[in-house]
């Protein structure tokens, strides 16, 4: 997040959010309130600049039209939805792995017998999967 100072392009006036906005909130809760406005304010500014780079032609100073501030802005909400729809598989993949790893300690304390070799290296491998799994649902697009 940029700080007030650190602002890319200074003829930019800083986000103003009304007075309506924070009825009602303690200062603490205007405090954090005031900071994910920005926060995202600065996810959209970032969003809708690399959307500029990439449709960029010529030689010109970038300009960001609002068309890619709405392209920006769903871009945001689309990653979002992602991450709201896969947080349970998440969730669940994980708890997978920590099975897993209790069925690896379990396989490895009894390694000397065919049933705990066969658990430990499934634990191993399920797990390994589980994992591969987990990082590929969380990952941001």
């Amino acid at each position: 997040m940029l700080n007030d100072d650190q602002h890319p392009n200074q003829d930019i006036p800083e986000v103003y959010i009304g007075a309506e906005f924070y009825s009602g909130l303690t200062d603490g809760a205007k405090s954090y309130f005031n900071r994910a406005v920005k926060e995202h304010a600065d996810k959209l500014f970032s969003e809708a600049s690399n959307i500029e780079k990439m449709e960029h032609a010529g030689t010109g100073a970038p300009e960001i039209t609002a068309g890619h501030v709405e392209e920006a802005k769903w871009v945001l909400i689309r990653r979002l939805r992602k991450t709201a729809r896969h947080s349970k598989w998440a969730v669940m993949l994980r708890i997978g792995q920590t099975l897993m790893a209790a069925a690896v300690g379990v396989g490895a304390s009894n390694f000397v017998q065919t049933w705990g070799a066969v658990l430990c290296l499934l634990g191993v491998f399920i797990g390994s999967v589980l994992l591969v799994l987990e990082r590929e649902v969380t990952r941001e697009i």
